[in-house]
């Protein structure tokens, strides 16, 4: 029930806590006393009374509550029995954008469901230079919303288990996972434009034999930046088109040599904000004219034969 709410709710208040336990009834009573209040300002709160959920996420004591946008969990770190701080706090992120707050063991779901995920690994720091870490995460806060546009999810952490299993010794840092491997933010942590310019380079993005997801804002930048690039627009739900990626994905490899973009998208409507009848398609997007691959995307041989035709056809225009 909870995965069918976090797929349908933007915005979810999830109270964790144990049945029984009077302190969590407690804090339970007052928290049903700012539901109304909740769903006045767009955001659904439900409760979950599982000992071993509370467990699961890495939590030593329960009761605990996690906001989620988007499927993103924010971990509240304030008191709960004092429910005006916690409905201040839940209308505030429903209405700013600030980075999320998560364990080691959301961490982990977070970079499982999401392709690429920046972390910002606090550690120790938050003890011995509390101003310092506030000023780094402050300045983060001011391009989070630009790398979401860019498909990247931003997060922090004061727990040490996964910057260890990384080989981060030094707090603060910075890194991204991309597709679940680690890379590590070596610039300056105070020079936000740098960290934005690093976290959406396409250098940075890139994924070796796996084709590039964008997102709707992302694609139409790229098309801007980008003389030449083929598109695979694709149904993410569709098993036949996951089918078709794993071949598409083999003939990519071959492409990034000769320095040829190729990326994804499976933003809901985009078919239709580039004028094609039907999904899965292939594009080559060449000058700002589009040119849609007419044959069976389950034929390799005939694919590879239209994208070296195409290429070969860039190379004699140049």
């Amino acid at each position: 029930m909870l995965r069918y709410l976090l797929d349908r709710s933007d915005y979810l208040a999830v109270l964790y806590y144990t049945k029984g336990a009077r302190r969590d009834q407690n804090v339970l009573n007052k928290m049903e006393n700012i539901d109304d209040d909740c769903k006045l300002n767009d955001i659904n709160f439900v409760k979950v009374g599982d000992e071993k959920e509370v467990s699961r996420l890495g939590l030593e004591d329960s009761p605990v509550l996690i906001y989620y946008e988007d499927g993103i969990p924010n971990l509240y770190s304030g008191t709960l029995v004092d429910e005006a701080a916690v409905l201040a706090w839940l209308i505030a992120q429903r209405n700013s954008a600030a980075i999320e707050d998560v364990t080691d063991t959301l961490l982990r779901d977070v970079v499982e469901d999401n392709e690429y995920v920046a972390v910002f690994f606090s550690g120790l720091c938050a003890d011995d230079d509390e101003d310092e870490c506030e000023q780094i995460r402050e300045n983060l806060e001011t391009i989070d919303h630009v790398v979401d546009d860019y498909g990247v999810v931003l997060v922090a952490t004061h727990n040490l288990e996964v910057a260890k299993e990384n080989k981060i010794k030094r707090f603060p840092a910075l890194g991204l996972f991309k597709n679940g491997d680690f890379v590590k933010y070596e610039g300056d942590l105070h020079q936000e434009i740098s960290v934005l310019r690093w976290l959406t380079s396409s250098e940075t993005q890139d994924i070796p034999k796996k084709i590039e997801e964008v997102n709707e804002v992302m694609l139409a930048k790229r098309l801007k930046t980008e003389d030449s690039m083929f598109v695979f627009f694709y149904d993410d739900e569709d098993i036949f088109a996951a089918r078709l990626l794993k071949g598409l994905e083999e003939l990519d490899d071959g492409l990034d040599k000769k320095g040829v973009v190729f990326v994804k998208i499976s933003d809901s409507g985009i078919g239709k904000d580039y004028s094609l009848e039907t999904l899965p398609a292939l594009v080559h997007f060449n000058q700002g004219e589009q040119q849609v691959f007419q044959g069976d995307l389950r034929h390799d041989k005939s694919v590879r034969k239209w994208l070296d035709l195409q290429c070969s056809n860039l190379e004699k225009a140049e």
